[in-house]
């Protein structure tokens, strides 16, 4: 005989000799219960984070897959009662379906909770603040790089935050009720950019997701997105792109040029954007972070021949305190080199890829001033002739180079010294001599 569901038709009574039909046995709602027990043990700290940001416990999707169980069991057990199937609760398929529902929103919550990246808005800044410090803190490298995926979704949101209370450094009592909830989230984003400053997520990201860390740097430079507070983790992974030699950088820069798509430095030191307004070289010193190799002056080099060839490319000649940092880096570097010489400890590919790094700095500064007219050579050679706090470009060239010099020189040895060809190179390249013994 036929179920009904409950409907008043003739024919759908009881019958004892045809019991409905059951999909789901109590043996089935054990192993429900087995299941939801074993999963959260396979979620990722990211999947964790994403059920936090969105306010999804696992203690609410425990009750629904327990209470979920009940109807289930009811269903198991009510074909062995002789009762009348009129009402639609007496049939087993109802309490069936019930349970169906309860399932499905507990592993729907677990699944799409914990898989879609996520969007923060106003008011969840606060909650992806916390648990992504709390996952920055705890999580290994690779739970760093899982995270990035959602940082760099959100980050231009956290940037315009940032810029709101950054903007404005006094509130009066009615901007304090009337925007208290962005001043809130400003707060919490502004501090929120020191906390992914940390050296452990920069390296994670310059050695195990270099695409991702470079699509951040592209997206703050399409959208023109400038904030204080920032520069700080801009400035890291410029760090750790040129000291570490596992960055995607020691790939894009070697024997063989950049034969590597050089996506990542490419994005950090060869947009002027990103040099004017986040000032990359701020805060490397090799001095203060150990000795220079071979592998980090490479990187070094290229960086700076990028950040000037692109400073020249915009035609701009005042740049801003960037290459006032980079020259205080290579003399940094020249300092360490000639304690390095004093030392007996001073390799020869060290000090090659040392003194070539000034050299292509000179090279590329020269081609660029000889297709100058000349005004504009005159321009930027007359003192306080600009305006700027800063001296322009050509005198960060040409200071960098100085105090190249000045680092090597207490200790110079002549041409025995191991730095005889970059002083040599260095003058001729700025006062050729000809055969005739004029200088140009």
């Amino acid at each position: 005989m036929p179920s009904c569901l409950g409907l008043s038709l003739e024919g759908c009574a009881y019958d004892p000799a045809n019991t409905a039909i059951v999909y789901f046995t109590l043996g089935d709602v054990v192993a429900a219960l087995g299941v939801t027990l074993i999963v959260p043990q396979f979620l990722k700290p990211i999947y964790l984070f994403r059920l936090k940001v969105r306010r999804i416990s696992l203690i609410a999707i425990y009750g629904l897959v327990f209470v979920g169980t009940l109807p289930i069991a009811i269903a198991a057990l009510l074909p062995q009662f002789p009762i009348p199937r009129v009402a639609i609760i007496g049939h087993p398929l109802f309490w069936e379906f019930v349970g169906i529902i309860l399932f499905v929103t507990a592993y729907g919550s677990l699944a799409f909770g914990s898989l879609a990246p996520i969007t923060i808005r106003a008011g969840t800044v606060e909650r992806f603040v916390r648990a992504g410090a709390a996952l920055l803190e705890e999580g290994n490298e690779r739970d760093c790089v899982d995270f990035a995926g959602d940082l760099a979704r959100n980050l231009p949101f956290l940037i315009r935050l940032a810029n709101f209370i950054e903007e404005r450094r006094e509130f009066s009592a009615f901007m304090l009720f009337r925007y208290r909830g962005m001043i809130k989230d400003g707060r919490y984003a502004a501090s929120f950019f020191g906390i992914i400053s940390d050296h452990k997520f920069c390296a994670a990201l310059v050695t195990s997701s270099p695409w991702l860390a470079a699509d951040i740097m592209n997206a703050l430079a399409r959208k023109r997105l400038s904030s204080r507070h920032a520069e700080r983790f801009v400035q890291e992974l410029a760090l750790q792109t040129i000291l570490l030699d596992q960055s995607m950088m020691s790939r894009e820069v070697g024997y063989g040029g950049f034969s590597v798509a050089p996506v990542l430095s490419e994005s950090l030191f060869g947009d002027h954007f990103i040099a004017r307004t986040y000032t990359p070289f701020a805060g490397i010193l090799f001095g203060s972070l150990g000795a220079p190799t071979r592998a980090m002056m490479m990187r070094l080099n290229a960086a700076a021949e990028l950040s000037l060839q692109a400073a020249f490319g915009e035609g701009s000649y005042w740049p801003g305190p960037n290459f006032f940092h980079l020259q205080d880096i290579y003399e940094s570097v020249f300092r360490e080199l000639s304690e390095m010489k004093r030392a007996n400890s001073l390799e020869s590919g060290l000090s090659i890829e040392a003194t070539s790094g000034v050299a292509t700095l000179i090279k590329i500064t020269r081609k660029h001033l000889a297709t100058l007219p000349a005004d504009r050579i005159y321009d930027l050679y007359q003192s306080n002739a600009d305006g700027y706090d800063h001296g322009n470009i050509i005198e960060a060239v040409a200071e960098l180079t100085y105090k190249s010099l000045e680092a090597i020189a207490n200790s110079f040895e002549g041409v025995s010294d191991p730095f005889w060809s970059h002083v040599h190179g260095t003058l001729h390249d700025l006062f050729p001599f000809y055969e005739n013994g004029t200088c140009q």
